[in-house]
C-alpha cells in the first residue's frame, strides 16, 4: 500500500508541473496582443487625405482678395474727381498747357 500510496503523490506532483507550464504559454499570447496595437497606427494615415481637402479651402480665400482690390481702384477715380475745376486735369484734359497756348 505504501508503494501504491507514493506512486500517487507522484502523479499528483507530474500534473502540477504541468499546470505551471500551461501559464507560461498565456504569457506569450500577451506578446501576440502588443502586436494588434500596431495595426492601430495604420489608421493614422487616413487622417492625412483629410489634410489635402483643407488645401481647396485656401484657393477660395485668394479669389476673395482679387475682389478687395478692384475696390482699391473705385477710390483712386473719385479722388480725381475732389481736384479744382480749373485745374486741367479735373476737365479731363492734358496737364500740360504750354503745348496748347502754341497751336492757338
Amino acid at each position: 500500500m505504501t508503494s501504491a500510496a507514493a506512486s500517487a503523490e507522484k502523479k499528483k506532483k507530474k500534473k502540477k508541473k504541468k499546470k505551471k507550464k500551461k501559464k507560461k504559454k498565456k504569457k506569450k499570447k500577451k506578446k501576440k496582443k502588443k502586436k494588434k496595437k500596431k495595426k492601430k497606427k495604420k489608421k493614422k494615415k487616413k487622417k492625412k487625405k483629410k489634410k489635402k481637402k483643407k488645401k481647396k479651402k485656401k484657393k477660395k480665400k485668394k479669389k476673395k482678395k482679387k475682389k478687395k482690390k478692384k475696390k482699391k481702384k473705385k477710390k483712386r477715380r473719385r479722388r480725381k474727381k475732389k481736384e479744382e475745376p480749373n485745374s486741367p486735369a479735373g476737365r479731363g484734359e492734358p496737364a500740360v498747357v504750354g503745348r496748347k497756348r502754341q497751336r492757338r
